[in-house]
């Protein structure tokens, strides 16, 4: 995993801070760091690996009396990174 400069790591939190959860997969990527893609497929839910993850969340959420969809979870990622 490459070590960030602080330019790219402000680049990243302004996506952040727009909102743009998908960008800021697409520039850690881009960056040569392997969880902007893993990230990318979550978010998108558009992988094996992101529809792996999203049912484990949803299977484990579940477990425990909470409806954590892929609508619900969206919502909450969104939440997630404006308290980043």
């Amino acid at each position: 995993m490459p070590t960030l400069t602080t330019e790219q790591v402000n680049t990243l939190q302004i996506e952040l801070d727009e909102g743009d959860i998908i960008g800021f997969y697409s520039l850690l990527e881009s960056y040569g760091d392997p969880h902007g893609r893993l990230g990318s497929g979550v978010t998108d839910n558009n992988s094996w690996q992101g529809q792996l993850a999203n049912g484990f969340a949803a299977s484990g959420a579940s477990d425990n009396g909470v409806d954590l969809s892929y609508g619900r979870y969206q919502k909450f990622a969104n939440c997630f990174t404006k308290a980043a």
